[in-house]
């Protein structure tokens, strides 16, 4: 049921070119850009982080 779930989410998410675009569009001034950094967290910290659903 999660991969469902998930599958369907992704599904759904509108593309950022698309977005960005549709800004443009209106008069506004859009840029997309992707960013990485790293993060590093404890295992206790970061299923607590999902146990309290932080996405």
């Amino acid at each position: 049921m999660f991969e469902a779930a998930l599958t369907l989410f992704r599904e759904r998410q509108p593309d950022p070119e698309d977005v960005a675009a549709a800004m443009a569009l209106s008069g506004l001034q859009a840029e997309l850009t992707y960013d990485a950094f790293p993060l590093r967290f404890t295992v206790e910290r970061y299923t607590r982080m999902v146990r309290d659903r932080y996405m």
